[in-house]
C-alpha cells in the first residue's frame, strides 16, 4: 500500500497505521510526488521525502517502518511536455537516478514509481532505451497505470501492459 506523506506531520502520525497494516500482512511504502518533481530544480523535494522516510524508520520500531518509497511524478502533465519534452525527459530520468541512489545509501528501502503504459513509445534522449525500460531497469519496481476497466481484449489491461511486462521479464524484474 502506498501512503502519501505530509512531511510537515510528526512521525507519530504514521506509526500506528503502519503497525496495524503490517500486522495484517500489508506492506507499506511511503509515497510522494508532483509533476514538477520531474524537473531538476525540484530535486530537493525528492531529497526531503527520502530524508523524512529514512529518519522516520531510524526512529521507529521494526513493525512501524516503511518498506520503501514510491514516487508519483507524471511530468507529462506539465505544459512544457509539448515544447521541451526532451529536456523534461532528461531531467526526470536524472531525478529518478538520484532518487534510486539516494534512497539506497545506508538503507534497504525499495524504490518504485508510477509509470504510464504509453511511455514505452518514447525514447529517452541520448540513450538507446525507452523511458519505460529506463524506469523498469533503474527502480526496484513500477506501478503500471493502464486506466482500463477490462483486462481482456486488444485495449484491455493485459494488452496495454504487455511491452512493459516483456521488459521486466527480460531484465529479470518479474
Amino acid at each position: 500500500m502506498y501512503v502519501r506523506l505530509d512531511l510537515d506531520q510528526p512521525y507519530s502520525s504514521y506509526r500506528s497505521f503502519v503497525k496495524r497494516a503490517k500486522a495484517q500482512g500489508i506492506e507499506i511504502h511511503a509515497m510522494g510526488g508532483h509533476p514538477i518533481w520531474g524537473k531538476k530544480e525540484n530535486r530537493p523535494r525528492i531529497k526531503r521525502l527520502i530524508d523524512y522516510v529514512k529518519n522516520y524508520n531510524a526512529e521507529s520500531e521494526p513493525d512501524e517502518r516503511f518498506e520503501g518509497i514510491h514516487l508519483d511524478i507524471e511530468p507529462y502533465t506539465l505544459p512544457e511536455w509539448e515544447n521541451s519534452r526532451d529536456t523534461l525527459l532528461i531531467e526526470w530520468a536524472a531525478n529518478i537516478t538520484f532518487f534510486q541512489e539516494e534512497t539506497k545509501k545506508d538503507s534497504d528501502l525499495e524504490t518504485s514509481a508510477d509509470l504510464a503504459v504509453w511511455l514505452d513509445s518514447f525514447a529517452l534522449p541520448g540513450k538507446d532505451t525507452s523511458v519505460a525500460e529506463f524506469m523498469i531497469r533503474t527502480l526496484d519496481h513500477v506501478s503500471l497505470m493502464a486506466f482500463r476497466n477490462n483486462a481482456e481484449g486488444s485495449n484491455g489491461i493485459a494488452a496495454v501492459v504487455s511491452q512493459e511486462m516483456e521488459i521486466a521479464d527480460r531484465l529479470e524484474k518479474g
